[in-house]
This record gives C-alpha cells, sequence and structure tokens, in this order.
C-alpha cells in the first residue's frame, strides 16, 4: 500500500473514531454522513459528489484538485473466496472485520462547468 494511501486510510480512521463517539451520543447518521457533514463541510464547501457524479451533473473536477476521502463500499466475494474468509476470520480471535475500501469525493468548490467541445 502507497504511503499517501496509509496516511489517508489513518487520518480517516481518526475522524470515524469522532463519528462513532457521536453515534454512541444518539446520532443517527452514518460515519460518513458525519464526517461530510460535521468535518468536510464548511462556507466553501457545501456539497460533495465522486468524480463521475459530478459528471452526471455536467460539471468536471478542476485539474490539481484533491479528493476528500471517506469509506467505501466492500467489495463483494466470490463464493470460493466467502469460504476462505470464513476460515481467516475463526483464526482472528472470533472478531469479525471487513476491509473498506476509500473512496474520493469532491466538492461543489473544486468543480467547473463541463465545456463541451465542438466536432471539427
Amino acid at each position: 500500500m502507497k504511503e499517501s494511501t496509509k496516511r489517508k486510510r489513518e487520518h480517516l480512521k481518526q475522524l470515524s473514531k469522532i463519528a462513532k463517539m457521536q453515534q454512541k451520543q444518539g446520532d443517527e447518521r452514518s460515519v460518513n454522513e458525519i464526517i461530510i457533514d460535521d468535518m468536510y463541510t464548511d462556507d466553501t464547501h457545501q456539497e460533495f459528489n465522486t468524480f463521475k457524479g459530478w459528471l452526471k451533473e455536467n460539471k468536471c473536477v478542476k485539474p490539481g484538485e484533491k479528493a476528500f476521502v471517506i469509506w467505501g463500499k466492500p467489495p463483494k466475494k466470490k463464493k470460493k473466496d466467502k469460504k476462505q474468509e470464513a476460515e481467516k476470520e475463526k483464526e482472528k480471535n472470533g472478531k469479525k472485520r471487513k476491509f473498506f475500501p476509500l473512496a474520493h469525493i469532491f466538492s461543489n468548490a473544486q468543480v467547473k462547468p463541463l465545456e463541451h467541445r465542438e466536432s471539427a
């Protein structure tokens, strides 16, 4: 794993700890929702979407912009992989852990209207 990815993952874990404390105090939002709403949203960054999500809204991410990171959906396992995973989980003192990849999102301040080029 790249060093920058490790740093992003560790930073996201710290934000997630704060979000989980809020959940214990009765906040019913998901960890990602708490991170986006309470930690990423400010006067400049109001709306968030994926790269593809912005494209669907006819906007593109400005060159050089750095993504905000949230937790992505765990990858689905094939049947063979599920059996192997179950065996590995038993070896880990009975603790069940899922791998959550990083997902990258961009704010409204990081995008611009998509320019349509005319065909020659």
